[in-house]
C-alpha cells in the first residue's frame, strides 16, 4: 500500500514539472518560433534554456531560505497586506492559465478527435475528469505520471523518428539571417513557457529529500524540455519550411498526418500523437487547479471536494469565454504569457534581491548582477451527435473532375447515400488535368481540403486526362482503384516512397515557393492505369507537362531513386543501382570576362550494362558508359532549362551552400533558372550483368 502523507519523490517531481512544460510548449511554440525567427529558431531555444537556468539559480537561492511553504515565506518577508495581495495574484494567474489550458485542451479534442461533439460538453467532461483526479491529491497525480512518463515519451520519440525520414534539410537554411532582436524575441516567447518553473516554490513542501532535490529535478525537466523542443522544431521546420509552419495551428499533430508508413495499412498516424498532448495538457491543467486550491485552502479551511468545485467553476467560464470570444482570448493570452510572466519572474527576483544581495561578496555581486541583467533583457526583448462506425464509408480515392463548383460537388459527394463518408483513410487524390492547370480552381480546392481535418496530408496526388475513363478501367481491377494506384506508386515506381508527391507537399509549396514537384500523369495503358508522363508543380502553380525521362532525371539528381534504368546514346541499355548525387556550386569567368554560374552534379554508385547493340563488355568500356551517362543527363537537364525547369532543384539549397547567390536570387528564382549552367560528372563502378 502507498502511504498517504502528501509527499512525493524527486523523480515524481521531475516528471510532473516535465509535463507542465511540455504540454503547451511543444504544441504552440514551433509555429510561434517559425513566425518570429524563421530558420534561426534553434538559437532562440538555446538562449531561452540559458535564461531558464539563470532563473532556476534565483529560485534555488530562495529555496534555501524557505523554512516552510512559499506562502509562509512571503508573509515572513513582506508586509501582511502585500503578501496577501501577491498570493491573490498567484491564485488569479493559476485560474487564468487553467482556463486557457482547458480551452486549448477542449479545442484540440474537438478539432482532432470528436468533431461532432460541442466544445462546451467536451470542456465539462475534461473538468469533471480533472475534479476526479484532484481527489487523489498530489500523490495520486504523481503516481499517474510516473507510470505514464515513458509510456507517452517513447511513442512520441518513435513518431518523430518516423517523421525524420521525410525531412528536407534545405528547409533549415539559410541560418543567421534574422536580427538578434528577432532571435531574442523568439527566446522570450519560449521563456514565457519556461517561467512555469516558478512552481518549484510551491512544490518544494511536497517533495521528500530536501530542497536541493526540487532544484535538481527542475533543471532536469528544463533540459528535457529544451531537447525535445529543439528536436521537434527541427523536424517540423524540415518537413514544412518556416513559411508554412508559421501559419499552422497544431503543427506537431499535422506532422503525423504527413508521415508515410510502409505497408499502407495506416494512413492517419496523428491519432498516436494526440495522446501525448492530452496527458501533458491535463497535467498542466491539474497543476494549476491544485495550486490554486491549495492557496485558497490556506486562507479559508474548506472541505476538499467543495474547494475544487470553487476553483473549477471559474475555470469553466474562463475557458468558455476564450472559446466564444476571440478578443477575450487574445487579451488574456497577453495577460497570461506577458504580464503574467513578468509577475511570476519578477516576484522571486525581487525576493532574491532583498534576501541575498547585501550578503554577497563583491565578486558574487557582479555575477548576480550579470544574471539579473540577462533576465531583465529577456523580459524587455518584445519584438452534438456522433456517427457510428457501421454508418460510415471510408473512401480510398478522391476523384476531382473539372467542375465549376468543386465545393458543392465535394459536399454532395461527402453526404451522398445513406452513410457518412470518412476520408481519414484516403490514399489517392486523382485530379483531372484541366482542373489541375486552372490555378484559381486548384487553389480553392487545396484551401478547402487543407481545412478538412480528416483528409490525410500523406495522400498521394496524381493527374489524369479523365477521371471517368480511369474509374471505368478500374472496374476491371481486382482491387479498388485507389488501392491499385497506391500500390503502383509504392511497389513499381523507382521513386522512393517518401519522395512521391502528396497533398502535404502541395500545401507546403504553395507557401514556401522553393522547389519543383513532379506529379505522376496517369492514363489507361493496355487496359490498366499507368504513369505515362509527369505534371510539373512549380512555385505553387501548375507549370506544364514533361516526359518521364525528365522527371526521373530530376528524382535521380535529388537522390530519390533506389535504381534507374536508362537508354544511353549508342543503344547502351544500363541500370544504376543506389545512385547518389552531390551538388556543388562554382562561379567561373571565361576568357571574354563573362561570369558563369555552374551547378555541378557528381553522380556516384554502381551500374550494369543490361544490353548493347554493339555487344561490348562493360568492364572494358566503363569510361565510355560514364561519358554517355554524363551526356544523357546534360541533354535532359538542358531541355528542362529551355522550358524554365531546374532539374537539380538547387534553388532551395542556396541559403545553406551559396549565400551570395541566395542574396541575389532570393526574390527572383526565375532569373536563377535562366542564369545557371548544369555540369555533370559520373563516377560509376560498372559491373557485368
Amino acid at each position: 500500500m502507498f502511504a498517504e502523507n502528501s509527499q512525493i519523490s524527486g523523480r515524481q517531481a521531475f516528471r510532473l514539472l516535465s509535463y507542465d512544460l511540455l504540454g503547451t510548449g511543444t504544441l504552440l511554440l514551433p509555429q510561434l518560433l517559425a513566425a518570429q525567427t524563421g530558420q534561426d529558431g534553434i538559437f532562440s531555444i538555446a538562449l531561452a534554456v540559458t535564461a531558464g537556468l539563470l532563473f532556476l539559480a534565483v529560485l534555488k537561492e530562495l529555496l534555501k531560505n524557505m523554512k516552510g511553504s512559499y506562502a509562509d515565506y512571503l508573509k515572513e518577508q513582506l508586509p501582511g497586506w502585500l503578501a496577501h495581495g501577491i498570493l491573490a495574484l498567484y491564485v488569479g494567474w493559476f485560474l487564468l492559465v487553467a482556463g486557457y489550458t482547458a480551452y486549448l485542451f477542449s479545442e484540440l479534442v474537438a478539432a482532432e478527435l470528436v468533431e461532432e461533439i460541442g466544445v462546451p460538453f467536451i470542456l465539462f467532461s475534461i473538468l469533471l475528469l480533472c475534479f476526479y483526479g484532484m481527489m487523489g491529491g498530489i500523490e495520486g497525480r504523481a503516481r499517474v505520471y510516473e507510470i505514464l512518463f515513458w509510456i507517452l515519451l517513447i511513442p512520441f520519440g518513435m513518431m518523430v523518428v518516423s517523421a525524420w525520414k521525410q525531412i528536407d534539410m534545405d528547409y533549415w537554411c539559410p541560418v543567421a539571417e534574422r536580427s538578434f532582436g528577432a532571435v531574442g524575441s523568439g527566446s522570450l516567447q519560449i521563456f514565457f513557457f519556461e517561467s512555469i518553473l516558478f512552481l518549484v516554490l510551491f512544490l518544494q513542501e511536497f517533495v521528500k529529500g530536501g530542497k536541493n532535490t526540487v532544484y535538481k529535478n527542475a533543471k532536469r525537466a528544463l533540459f528535457l524540455f529544451g531537447i525535445l523542443l529543439a528536436v521537434l522544431y527541427l523536424t517540423l521546420e524540415g518537413m514544412f519550411g518556416s513559411a508554412m509552419l508559421s501559419g499552422m495551428r497544431f503543427a506537431a499533430v499535422t506532422m503525423m498526418s504527413s508521415v508515410q508508413i510502409s505497408g499502407g495499412f495506416l494512413k492517419r498516424t496523428d491519432a498516436f500523437m494526440l495522446g501525448f498532448w492530452f496527458f501533458t495538457l491535463y497535467a498542466l491543467l491539474s497543476s494549476m487547479v491544485f495550486y490554486a486550491g491549495n492557496l485558497i485552502g490556506r486562507v479559508r479551511k474548506t472541505e476538499k471536494k467543495l474547494l475544487y468545485v470553487i476553483v473549477l467553476v471559474p475555470v469553466y467560464f474562463l475557458a468558455f469565454a476564450f472559446y466564444r470570444v476571440e478578443a477575450c482570448r487574445q487579451l488574456m493570452e497577453n495577460v497570461i504569457w506577458k504580464a503574467g510572466m513578468m509577475f511570476v519572474v519578477l516576484v522571486p527576483v525581487l525576493l532574491f534581491l532583498k534576501s541575498r544581495w547585501m550578503k554577497q561578496t563583491q565578486k558574487k555581486r557582479r555575477a548576480g548582477a550579470l544574471a539579473l541583467i540577462f533576465l531583465s533583457s529577456m523580459l524587455l526583448l518584445e519584438g452534438c451527435k456522433s456517427t457510428e462506425l457501421e454508418d460510415r464509408e471510408f473512401p480510398v480515392l478522391l476523384a476531382v473532375e473539372d467542375k465549376e463548383d468543386f465545393e458543392r460537388a465535394w459536399l454532395d459527394y461527402k453526404q451522398s447515400g445513406n452513410k457518412r463518408k470518412d476520408y481519414n483513410h484516403l490514399k489517392v487524390v486523382l485530379i483531372e488535368q484541366s482542373f489541375f492547370e486552372d490555378e484559381k480552381k486548384l487553389d480553392r480546392m487545396l484551401d478547402m481540403l487543407e481545412g478538412e481535418r480528416e483528409v490525410p496530408w500523406n495522400a498521394y496526388v496524381l493527374v489524369t486526362d479523365s477521371c471517368e475513363a480511369l474509374q471505368k478501367a478500374g472496374e476491371e481491377l481486382s482491387i479498388p482503384l485507389g488501392e491499385y494506384l497506391e500500390q503502383m506508386l509504392e511497389n513499381t515506381s523507382p521513386v522512393e516512397q517518401g519522395k512521391l508527391p502528396t497533398l502535404g507537399m502541395l500545401y507546403k509549396e504553395r507557401k514556401n515557393h522553393v522547389e519543383t514537384l513532379f506529379l505522376p500523369y496517369v492514363k489507361v495503358w493496355d487496359r490498366e492505369p499507368a504513369v505515362v508522363a509527369y505534371e510539373v508543380w512549380k512555385r505553387g502553380a501548375a507549370a506544364g507537362m514533361v516526359d518521364t525521362d525528365m522527371a526521373l532525371a530530376s528524382y535521380l539528381i535529388q537522390n530519390a531513386l533506389e535504381k534507374e534504368t536508362l537508354l544511353l546514346s549508342g543503344n547502351y541499355y544500363v541500370q544504376l543501382d543506389a545512385p547518389s548525387c552531390e551538388i556543388s556550386f562554382e562561379e567561373r569567368t571565361d576568357g571574354t570576362g563573362r561570369n558563369t554560374k555552374e551547378v555541378c552534379v557528381r553522380v556516384r554508385g554502381e551500374g550494369r550494362l543490361l544490353d548493347s547493340m554493339v555487344g561490348q563488355d562493360a568492364m572494358t568500356e566503363g569510361e565510355v558508359l560514364s561519358d554517355r551517362l554524363e551526356a544523357y543527363l546534360k541533354e535532359t537537364a538542358n531541355r528542362a532549362l529551355d522550358e524554365g525547369l531546374d532539374l537539380t532543384n538547387s534553388f532551395k539549397k542556396l541559403g545553406g551552400y551559396k549565400r551570395g547567390w541566395y542574396e541575389v536570387y532570393k526574390d527572383a528564382p526565375a532569373s536563377y533558372e535562366r542564369d545557371i549552367v548544369i555540369v555533370f560528372s559520373a563516377e560509376i563502378l560498372w559491373k557485368n550483368d
